[in-house]
């Protein structure tokens, strides 16, 4: 069952108590995340600095990195690379 209190979420702009114009981003677990065509997610793992990466092909797959987010997504990138050269029809071509 999906809960129902979660406070809604509106993107945009909006003003502080200043009047500077704030701009409002969705969560990053709303945001999604694609390298050549195959979409991936990266979240926060258990300790500090650890991040878990999927990538969401048909057999998906996952890893665990410590160190920068940045890491963790330079791991699915792989990952999605590994996949595309086995399945290079499935693939978009890569950036030149």
């Amino acid at each position: 069952m999906i809960p129902t209190n979660f406070p809604q979420i509106r993107m945009g702009t909006a003003r502080n108590l200043a009047g500077a114009d704030l701009v409002v981003l969705p969560p990053r677990e709303m945001v999604v995340m694609e390298y050549r065509g195959i979409q991936y997610d990266i979240k926060m793992g258990s300790g500090q600095d650890v991040w878990v990466w999927t990538v969401h092909t048909p057999n998906p797959k996952r890893g665990v990195v410590t160190g920068a987010r940045l890491t963790a997504i330079r791991a699915a990138e792989k990952a999605i690379q590994q996949w595309c050269y086995q399945h290079p029809v499935e693939c978009e071509p890569a950036a030149a």
